[in-house]
């Protein structure tokens, strides 16, 4: 990348990411990609969380429940695992539009929520970088 000119690195940071993760999205991709028996641990990992609230001890049970069916779990060994597989299918759609951008190649680094892209001329925008990744996204 540096003989050809000056680099550039385009950061993305993205919000509520681990939140948004469409779960039956991600179980789709899962199926596709991993052993049924893994496949099967993991959909029992991401069957839709219950949150219950209680705001006094008269609240009866089942009133104040919250189902969570989206997001992938902060904190679990293969949340972030899950989490890059998800976003991978996002990376495979990104790349072939960003090369067709000015004729030239982008680099794609994804771990967790950031995104880093990189290009070999500095006249292209991060800017226009981020919003081509938040078109497809």
């Amino acid at each position: 990348m540096l003989e050809t000119g000056m680099p550039f690195t385009a950061v993305l940071d993205l919000k509520k990411a681990y939140d948004t993760v469409p779960r039956d999205k991600l179980m789709q991709i899962v199926e596709q990609k991993l052993p049924k028996h893994i496949a099967n641990m993991i959909a029992y990992l991401l069957q839709p969380t219950i949150l219950r609230t209680a705001r006094d001890n008269t609240s009866k049970e089942g009133k104040d429940d919250n189902v969570v069916r989206i997001g992938v779990l902060k904190g679990d060994p293969p949340s972030t695992t899950l989490f890059n597989m998800y976003m991978d299918k996002y990376a495979e759609q990104i790349l072939p539009h960003t090369k067709h951008y000015r004729n030239r190649n982008y680099g794609l680094i994804m771990f967790a929520d950031d995104v880093k892209t990189a290009n070999s001329h500095s006249t292209v925008s991060p800017i226009r970088t981020q919003s081509i990744f938040s078109v497809e996204c």
